[in-house]
């Protein structure tokens, strides 16, 4: 799940005239009859997040542990931001995670702030520089910006091999490291939390630092879009999300889109307790929040929208009737083929347009 975004100017040319397909509706979750996860309709969230968190962590709440180590960022990163607009200076944080394995985060201050301390979480394969336009216009809106990779990616050390309680299990070098999770969490160890603990020690780390911080918001492209589903349905700080062509239900990854079923932490029976993708959708703006699902019309890579517009929205309903109220929704279907984030995705992220004024389509 490769991607960057690509220059303005290009990408502003390629849609150029293009509307946003969109579907505005209310959040929330139950993967359809057809799915193995039909979590139970009474339970509320509260119930539902909370089996998520003592099944992914053993506790009942959120990993708040500080980082490792946090200083000025080393110079590799920093030019790569160097002459952004509105940067005051860069630091970096390292988290250690269980297995011997670590987070790099690094976090984009502003000189001029506007009081929202903003999560990029990157895909698979990306390194930092895969952030570096969509943090530049972060920063120019005056966000405080860090950006995660994921698990074995980018920044953080991928082993040849995982020693756990005496076993060797290989990581190899293949463009799916995470298939090297699967055996592990067979043997039962807690496998999943490598992805999203990070993104909970982050916030927890920057808003002990910087108390003036008022709000946090995230967004993710692909194996990033995947995490923001999860992190924001588990971690009611986050107010604002937006998950780019990072998931659609489990149910709907048959025939043309079994491919969409090879990552391990997209299976939900990797997952601990019962929620589903829709679940997640509904949890992840529960509470008053807002949380968005942006594909892509005919995506080269996954999770594209044709052929299966039907079933899109059937499930957008759902999650608006699991929902009932306690949020906002919106599934947006953008015109594009590529596994990017082009300029209408980035000026939804950075706030350039208030999502209550996209027109609903009700029909394809």
């Amino acid at each position: 799940m490769m991607s960057a975004v690509s220059t303005f100017e290009r990408a502003r040319r390629c849609i150029a005239g293009l509307l946003l397909l969109c579907f505005s509706c209310g959040v929330a979750d139950l993967d359809n009859p057809s799915s193995p996860r039909v979590p139970a309709p009474a339970r509320s969230f509260e119930e539902v997040r909370a089996e998520l968190i003592q099944g992914l962590y053993g506790s009942e709440s959120l990993p708040s542990g500080g980082p490792q180590s946090r200083g000025r960022a080393r110079r590799e990163y920093a030019q790569l931001f160097r002459g952004a607009e509105n940067l005051s200076h860069m630091e970096e944080m390292r988290f250690d995670l269980d297995f011997e394995l670590s987070s790099t985060a690094l976090v984009l201050h502003p000189v001029r702030r506007n009081g929202t301390f903003f999560v990029y979480h990157l895909g698979h394969q990306q390194g930092f520089e895969g952030s570096r336009e969509i943090a530049a216009e972060l920063l120019r809106s005056g966000y405080t910006v860090g950006v995660l990779a994921m698990p074995l990616m980018g920044p953080n050390r991928a082993p040849e091999t995982l020693e756990i309680e005496g076993r060797s299990y290989r990581v190899g070098r293949t463009p799916w490291l995470h298939h090297a999770f699967v055996e592990p969490h067979r043997d039962g160890h807690p496998m999943l939390k490598l992805f999203l603990e990070p993104v909970h020690r982050l916030i927890t780390a920057f808003r002990r630092s910087r108390p003036s911080i008022r709000r946090v918001h995230m967004a993710g492209l692909s194996g990033g879009g995947w995490t923001t589903h999860f992190a924001a349905a588990l971690d009611p700080r986050i107010s604002f999300s937006v998950a780019v062509a990072g998931s659609v239900p489990f149910h709907l990854r048959r025939g043309a889109y079994v491919n969409e079923v090879s990552d391990f932490e997209q299976n939900p029976s990797n997952w601990p307790g019962e929620a589903g993708y829709e679940e997640l959708y509904a949890m992840a703006a529960s509470g008053g929040r807002t949380h968005v699902q942006v594909l892509h019309q005919d995506d080269v890579c996954c999770f594209r929208a044709e052929g299966r517009e039907l079933a899109l929205s059937r499930y957008v309903e759902r999650v608006k009737a699991r929902l009932a109220g306690q949020g906002f929704f919106e599934l947006i279907v953008q015109p594009q083929r590529e596994h990017e984030i082009l300029p209408p995705t980035l000026d939804l992220i950075a706030g350039k347009f208030r999502l209550r004024d996209v027109p609903p389509l009700v029909s394809w």
